[in-house]
């Protein structure tokens, strides 16, 4: 049975992508939307994604048809007008940590892999979650997702604000679902960051809590190695709104490539990438156990630790 999440009113509630058991929100606030879930032409496999469409179109394996607007794949090209939705996923569900501060990671699905680490090693200090709540489909995808789903990462599963408070902490990462676009998208990127980044600083302000960003991590064995030099320029544009927003930013990328050397990395041999050996080329933009915890580490030195 489908678990229907909570969502805004004229956000309409869709299947989720692959085929889990929840729902997600479509941002459209399009009343009349039309629910899709079908394999999207030129995303790189057949596996069906879920989206949305404005009402009076339908589905198709190009996305939504009938537009009255030009045809485009939401984000990071189309920010918050993008007219195919991928959808919103809720929040973290109410953490039970007691007097503990809180820790909120808002990221990618290479957050999603060390979050639960990060939450090991800090839990006697901290609660750690994520935003999505629901640990999968790619957690919280492009900065064009954070414009339209901001209302739902930065809320509970149930649309009540995030109950943070001083002392606890946002970390904010966004970068592995942006590099499709190339150089050419980096200015997109920026834009979209900082609207994101001004709604999720107003919130820890107005609760005494800290915002820190953090880099996105090599783009390691994708297709092309160009897509790592694309990351590397939307952590310059990351690390330009950490310092104009006056928040810390944490390079996750440098000490990577400084421990495996230039993407592509390898899985066998004596140049063999002890973060994701020997599963590298499949992992992609992943970590194996190890690497997941190198990371988690370059996290916990730079904010949590005593030394710092």
């Amino acid at each position: 049975m489908t678990r229907l999440l909570s969502c805004y009113p004229g956000h309409l509630s869709c299947p989720s992508t692959f085929g889990m058991n929840q729902s997600g929100c479509c941002a459209l606030a399009d009343p009349g939307a039309v629910c899709c879930q079908t394999p999207l032409t030129g995303q790189g496999d057949a596996m069906s994604r879920s989206y949305c469409c404005p009402h009076g179109t339908a589905c198709s394996t190009n996305g939504c048809t009938q537009l009255t607007q030009p045809l485009g794949y939401c984000g990071p090209e189309q920010g918050a007008n993008c007219n195919v939705s991928y959808l919103c996923s809720s929040g973290p569900a109410v953490w039970a940590g007691g007097s503990l501060p809180a820790v909120v990671v808002v990221g990618d699905s290479v957050s999603i892999g060390w979050t639960p680490v990060l939450a090991a090693n800090l839990s006697a200090t901290h609660a750690v979650v994520h935003s999505p709540g629901r640990l999968a489909d790619g957690g919280a995808r492009s900065t064009s997702n954070l414009v339209n789903c901001a209302d739902y990462l930065l809320a509970t599963d149930t649309l009540a604000p995030l109950p943070l408070r001083r002392g606890d902490a946002l970390l904010v990462n966004f970068g592995l679902h942006d590099y499709n676009l190339g150089l050419g998208g980096v200015p997109e990127y920026t834009a979209e960051y900082r609207t994101g980044l001004a709604k999720a600083l107003a919130l820890v302000q107005a609760a005494g809590a800290t915002l820190s960003m953090l880099a996105t991590t090599p783009a390691h064995n994708t297709a092309s190695a160009a897509d790592d030099t694309t990351v590397v320029a939307l952590n310059e544009a990351a690390a330009g709104l950490a310092k104009e927003l006056g928040v810390p930013f944490v390079d996750l990328h440098t000490p990577l490539v400084a421990l495996c050397g230039p993407v592509p990395w390898a899985d066998n041999g004596t140049n063999a990438c002890p973060l994701c050996a020997p599963k590298c080329k499949q992992l992609s933009v992943h970590y194996t156990r190890q690497g997941y915890e190198v990371i988690q580490g370059l996290i916990y030195d730079a904010l949590f630790s005593s030394k710092r």
